[in-house]
């Protein structure tokens, strides 16, 4: 449930990046925008990574929770 969640948000986090290189491109006069541009940019790298970190801490639980479960079976 939460990879499928991380992922529909990645997903997002593509278009909107791609929606900003639109943005970037038809506004490049415009040095105000280009500093707005850059903020969003920059927000959607850390959601990247935080999202990056989600996903290796749940593949990494899964991980540890199917050990545990064996150790379990061996008792």
């Amino acid at each position: 449930m939460w990879k499928k969640e991380l992922n529909f948000y990645d997903e997002a986090l593509n278009f909107l990046t791609k929606r900003l290189e639109e943005v970037t491109y038809i506004h490049l006069e415009e040095k105000d925008m280009l500093k707005e541009v850059g903020h969003f940019q920059n927000q959607f790298i850390i959601q990247k990574q935080n999202s990056d970190t989600f996903l290796h801490d749940i593949n990494a639980d899964g991980y540890k929770l199917v050990e545990f479960a064996k150790d379990l079976r061996q008792l």
